[in-house]
């Protein structure tokens, strides 16, 4: 994909010049939902899974550069509102995830973070359940969908140990997911949860 054949060389590029820089994985839970838009009638919270790696690079004093490469498995529940046998969708939206948090260590073993998220859609499914309980899964055309999304994540951590540590983190959509949409826009809106190894 040319989105990680751009990020992820650029991404080992810095962490290489860097001195002191540490690596890790991270894993954990999202609970995502899209914002209202010109289809929805009620959007609900999903419960999706997020996993990768991450650099921790010293900028200056207390400051850090966290650049990551995650699976975010993203979506919401929905109900569609031109239905008028009032379906439920479920829909996920899965991307490859690169945040570029700045880290800032206010005490040594607790931070806060602020930075974008790039993120590059890889699958795009819902399930619908109808009033008389059937349901059916089918895959959501990318030609309708944007490919790129950007984020504006804030979040925290703390470092339990040396190498463990875990962390909370809002992101905020900030590009509507639909190509084609002339009424509201529909961004992404996770709160991701996880836990942090250090492993260097």
């Amino acid at each position: 994909m040319r989105f990680s054949k751009l990020i992820i060389p650029l991404l080992l590029v810095v962490a290489s010049t860097a001195k002191s820089q540490k690596f890790g994985i991270k894993a954990g839970a999202n609970f995502s939902s899209l914002s209202k838009g010109f289809d929805y009638q009620d959007t609900k919270i999903l419960v999706g899974a997020n996993a990768g790696v991450f650099a921790n690079i010293p900028l200056f004093s207390q400051f850090n550069f966290k650049p990551e490469v995650i699976y975010n498995g993203l979506g919401s529940k929905v109900e569609y509102a031109q239905n008028q046998i009032g379906s439920e969708y479920t829909r996920r939206l899965n991307y490859i995830s690169v945040p570029l948090m700045v880290e800032y260590r206010f005490i040594p073993k607790a931070f806060l973070e602020a930075g974008p998220q790039l993120s590059y859609m890889v699958s795009a499914k819902e399930k619908y359940t109808l009033l008389n309980g059937s349901e059916a899964t089918a895959s959501i055309s990318k030609d309708f969908i944007n490919k790129f999304d950007l984020g504006i994540g804030i979040g925290a951590g703390y470092y339990f140990t040396e190498k463990i540590g875990a962390n909370i983190r809002y992101v905020a959509g900030i590009t509507d997911i639909y190509k084609y949409n002339d009424g509201d826009a529909v961004r992404n809106n996770n709160i991701q949860l996880g836990l942090m190894y250090i492993i260097n």
